[in-house]
């Protein structure tokens, strides 16, 4: 997932995987999931908790 916005060689058309529809839907749900499992807890750990409640994390 290098791109967010890419040109279709089929149809020389700008087009995005995030379009439901696009034949990479799909590939962009999984790559999405995988990198907000990722991001979340560290952005949670940094920005949302208490100081107490950070102790309790891995990080």
């Amino acid at each position: 997932m290098q791109k967010i916005l890419y040109t279709d060689g089929k149809t020389s058309k700008v087009t995005s995987g995030f379009i439901e529809g696009n034949e990479y839907n799909e590939h962009f749900k999984k790559a999405l999931k995988v990198m907000s499992s990722i991001f979340f807890p560290i952005y949670e750990a940094a920005y949302l908790k208490s100081e107490s409640d950070f102790a309790n994390t891995v990080w």
